[in-house]
């Protein structure tokens, strides 16, 4: 076996995509999306399995996590459920980027069941995509958050605009390449990263995938 020595370095970057659940609410309006308690603290009796249990195992072994926080949700919960969350993050030392649902915005409409507004950022065009990522990220500084710099689409779904637009509003770094996801929902063009490159003006941290032989 070889040496830990001589063994090649590796930088790992744990991420944790820190959102709310539709909860079935656009199939059904009779039910409700599902919030912090549930799920981003995951309270279950007295005890919380969530992101607080998260940083607790972290901090146990001195590991900086980044956690990516969806902020439109504020369209249905208001701004105080995902105020309250980014205190928690900041006030335990790790860092808040952004990550975002647009599908958030139906709940603008009179009956958000019909879905106009899509969840995958890149079916929006370049101007829009820049409109709904610099007013997200407005947001999340209004939440007390230093500027941010990384941004992951949600469900990945990110397509070469987003990267153009992303450079528009100021960003440095986008995390929306997932391989898994290619084409569906990832729009992504397919060129076969699996570590950091340059797209479009960005740095791309693509997720992390590994083929595990039996």
């Amino acid at each position: 076996m070889e040496s830990p020595s001589l063994m090649s370095k590796v930088n790992v970057f744990l991420t944790i995509d820190t959102e709310h659940s539709i909860g079935g609410a656009f199939r059904d309006p009779n039910l409700k999306p599902v919030g912090n308690e549930k799920r981003i603290f995951g309270l279950i009796g007295n005890k919380q399995y969530g992101i607080p249990l998260i940083m607790d195992i972290a901090d146990r072994y001195g590991i900086p996590i980044t956690f990516f926080v969806e902020v439109f949700n504020k369209y249905f919960f208001g701004a105080e459920e995902t105020r309250e969350v980014c205190n928690y993050i900041l006030n335990r030392n790790h860092d808040i980027q952004l990550h975002i649902h647009p599908n958030y915005l139906n709940f603008e409409l009179h009956d958000p069941t019909k879905l106009v507004f899509s969840d995958l950022v890149g079916d929006y065009s370049l101007s829009r995509q820049a409109e709904i990522i610099e007013e997200a990220k407005e947001t999340l500084i209004s939440y007390g958050v230093p500027s941010p710099i990384a941004f992951r689409a949600g469900c990945f779904g990110a397509d070469k605009n987003t990267i153009k637009a992303l450079r528009r509003t100021g960003f440095l770094i986008d995390s929306s390449y997932n391989t898994a996801y290619l084409e569906n929902p990832c729009l992504l063009p397919d060129i076969e990263i699996n570590d950091l490159a340059p797209m479009h003006g960005v740095w791309e941290f693509p997720i992390t995938n590994f083929i595990e032989h039996s």
